[in-house]
């Protein structure tokens, strides 16, 4: 039985969400439009909680800043194993100027509360990412 054929998903309104999409599109780097849009084809709901609850409640406030924020979620990605989400927030990461070498040393602690294993998978993960990014600035 052929279904009918599927609407696009709407395009990534940054400024949505009382500025949680723009929150989120600095996490995620370049590729938050797509990711935003892969996000909504799934359900559009999905996107609309990343950019109001997600990004527009939770990653906002005078608690922490951006950088820590950032960091509590690679490392917190990276011990519960969710290497896709978590290569979008390293991405992120080093394009908002987090320097990589926070980034390993954050990561390297997992090695003694998330496990050896672990702690190499996102290692690997930052390694790529610095190479991609490297190769992207030249």
């Amino acid at each position: 039985m052929n279904s009918p054929p599927r609407e696009p998903p709407p395009s990534v309104d940054h400024s949505s969400a009382g500025g949680g999409g723009a929150l989120r599109a600095r996490a995620q780097g370049v590729r938050s439009e797509a990711l935003g849009a892969a996000l909504a084809e799934l359900d559009p709901d999905l996107l609309r909680w990343a950019d109001s609850f997600i990004f527009g409640d939770v990653w906002t406030g005078d608690e922490i800043g951006f950088e820590d924020r950032m960091l509590v979620a690679i490392v917190a990605l990276a011990a519960t194993g969710q290497t896709r989400q978590l290569r979008n927030y390293i991405h992120g990461a080093l394009q908002s100027g987090i320097p990589s070498e926070r980034l390993h040393g954050a990561l390297k602690m997992l090695v003694v509360y998330a496990g050896f294993p672990t702690a190499i998978d996102a290692l690997v993960v930052l390694q790529e990412a610095r190479v991609k990014y490297a190769d992207a600035s030249r």
